[in-house]
């Protein structure tokens, strides 16, 4: 009996330290070395996300660290690892970080000399969080040369899809998007929709509109008719 219950001690044991994971303190120093090495910026890490369903009694083989440079512009971006007891870098998504936050002030500019608009405001240029591993990468950039972001405006009302002042608004920024992208033409990144933060809880319901198919403020008004959970809040707002 005796020898059943060390015995399985000694498993329990050899499980915990199996399990133990790499600190996050051990991983922003990881993170600054490799930004250090490879863009001679700092970072702080904000946290590491482990993806799928999480670790195995092994701990995680793969882990994305979700950092900020603690310089101007403090860009977040993030950086993948793999490997279980000594992570090392995979690829990071620095670059293209730091494409979207260039347009954001070649087109902050752009957009303050062509007039103010009283109700949507520029706010940032998005591009996704994911890390593509480099041959992928590799894959992707000799099949799409053009990086394409999203432009992120916010809203200080909720547009009315029978309101011809805010349907004219929201054509004349497609527009506004569409003269700059022409401007940026030799340039590998490009405007491909726009993202409306509209007041309250309707925040994120106008995401992606795809900038190519607005040019009147008939069409705006069309493209949002087509956006099923704008229209419920809508709605909700009317009643």
């Amino acid at each position: 009996m005796k020898r059943t219950i060390m015995k399985y001690s000694i498993m329990f044991s050899l499980f915990l330290l199996t399990s133990c994971d790499i600190s996050d303190k051990e991983m922003e120093q990881k993170a600054q070395s490799y930004t250090k090495a490879e863009y001679g910026i700092s970072v702080k890490l904000d946290r590491i996300e482990i993806p799928g369903l999480g670790k195995d009694f092994l701990g995680p083989d793969t882990r994305t660290a979700y950092v900020q440079q603690v310089d101007e512009p403090h860009l977040h971006f993030q950086i993948s690892f793999d490997g279980r007891s000594s992570p090392k870098v995979n690829n990071d998504n620095y670059k293209i970080k730091k494409g979207a936050n260039d347009l954001r002030e070649r087109y902050n500019t752009y957009y303050e000399e062509k007039g103010n608009n009283t109700i949507l405001t520029f706010e940032q240029m998005q591009t996704g969080d994911i890390v593509f591993d480099k041959d992928a990468e590799k894959r992707i950039v000799k099949k799409h040369p053009k990086h394409y972001v999203t432009a992120v405006f916010k809203s200080n009302i909720l547009l009315d899809v029978n309101n011809r002042v805010h349907m004219e608004t929201l054509a004349e920024v497609a527009r506004n998007i569409q003269e700059f992208n022409k401007t940026i033409e030799n340039s590998k990144s490009s405007v491909d929709d726009i993202t409306i933060q509209l007041p309250n809880d309707n925040k994120d319901v106008l995401q992606h509109i795809p900038v190519d198919y607005i040019v009147t403020a008939e069409e705006a008004k069309k493209t949002l008719e087509k956006n099923v959970d704008y229209m419920k809040a809508l709605q909700s707002v009317r009643k």
